[in-house]
């Protein structure tokens, strides 16, 4: 889920209004500082993640050539945005390209929020069209809505997170762990996007290292990173990530990866560089964005929970427009070739994007199907 449908964010409202008046009960967690976060690894899972402001990205193995040396083809990054339900058209788009015949096989393919449960299966290419479908038009949204009791005034969330993890763990099961590995191996890669909000930091996860290590542990964690970059603060639980540095252990508080990064394209340190290592051919950049992106007209209603309410959608998009932008900068100094695709502004959304039917949900996979299909599928930015 992404923070620019509008019941996402009146939900975190909701939530904010909670916290305000009625006393939570605080769960006790162990302290730890910004240093040793930074520094600390996954038990017995190293090297699976890296911050993206960290400067020492730009020199890393993670986007140098040598990560992908086993690529015989030029280089393709594809980004999936958050966008809620609103991934049905995403999942849709995927599909048509696939049956217009130019879907590349992604040498890089990254996620955040929605984008990140499309992005294991965007991956592993046109044969797991089928299971996009099903995710984003038989798992219907309002299954994944249940009230989480007491604890939705007391507790974390609003929502439960049980409904999202049974339906990431469906999916996400031991094989496709093996053929992600596989892939990782030949120097592809796949990447998470969470927000730390402890450290206000996005954590960029290598889900092929995770998936390479071939355990329980990685199949754990591959879910529960998944599950975290669509936690919708406030809405969904965040997830505990347990984590170790220098014998202490802690756990860290990863929610919607959407909250400092809707849109990854590249990693806040790489385009803060200014520079790449050289590529034998010139790379492409795909942003699919999943909904609208342009600016939209509405109405507010001069009450307190509309006016925080789309001041919240506001801000993502904002957000994320000057996301593109920063990557359409960077592309246009280095040659890069950069691709963008988003929901149509004249698409009739419902009001209540979080209970599309399946009906619905069909409907915007199908838009999403045209798109992909169509010649003029692509725009080179804002």
């Amino acid at each position: 889920m992404s923070a620019h449908t509008s019941f996402r964010a009146l939900l975190s409202v909701m939530a904010l209004l909670l916290t305000l008046f009625l006393a939570a009960c605080a769960t006790d967690r162990t302290d730890y500082t910004m240093s040793a976060s930074s520094a600390a690894t996954v038990p017995n899972l190293k090297g699976v993640r890296i911050w993206a402001d960290d400067p020492r990205i730009v020199n890393a193995k993670l986007w140098s050539p040598s990560s992908f040396q086993n690529q015989s083809s030029p280089l393709t990054m594809l980004s999936l945005s958050g966008g809620g339900a609103e991934g049905a058209f995403g999942a849709g788009f995927l599909t048509g390209w696939s049956k217009a015949g130019t879907r590349p096989q992604f040498t890089v393919v990254s996620g955040t929020s929605t984008g990140a449960l499309l992005a294991p299966f965007a991956f592993l290419g046109r044969g797991y069209d089928p299971i996009l479908a099903r995710l984003f038009t038989e798992e219907k949204t309002s299954d994944l809505v249940r009230v989480a009791g007491l604890s939705a005034i007391f507790g974390s969330s609003v929502l439960s997170a049980q409904p999202l993890e049974k339906m990431v763990a469906r999916y996400v099961t031991p094989t496709l762990l093996q053929q992600i590995a596989a892939e990782h191996k030949k120097g592809r890669r796949l990447y998470v996007i969470t927000t730390n909000i402890d450290t206000q930091r996005t954590a960029i996860w290598d889900m092929g290292a995770i998936a390479s290590a071939q355990n329980e542990s990685a199949l754990n964690l591959f879910r529960q990173v998944l599950v975290a970059s669509a936690s919708v603060p406030g809405v969904l639980p965040p997830q505990y990530i347990e984590v170790t540095h220098q014998g202490q252990t802690f756990k860290e508080m990863h929610v919607d990866g959407g909250v400092t990064a809707n849109i990854m394209l590249l990693p806040e340190a790489i385009v803060q560089a200014g520079q790449l290592r050289n590529f034998s051919s010139t790379p492409t950049l795909y942003l699919l964005v999943n909904g609208k992106i342009g600016h939209e007209y509405k109405l507010v209603k001069p009450h307190t929970v509309s006016i925080l309410e789309r001041s919240f959608g506001s801000s993502i998009k904002a957000n994320s427009r000057q996301s593109i932008i920063a990557a359409q900068q960077f592309a246009k100094r280095h040659g890069w070739k950069m691709r963008m695709a988003a929901l149509r502004m004249d698409y009739d959304l419902p009001v209540n994007e979080v209970r599309l039917d399946e009906t619905e949900l069909t409907q915007l996979f199908n838009e999403g199907v045209r798109a992909g299909a169509s010649n003029d599928r692509w725009q080179n930015g804002l």
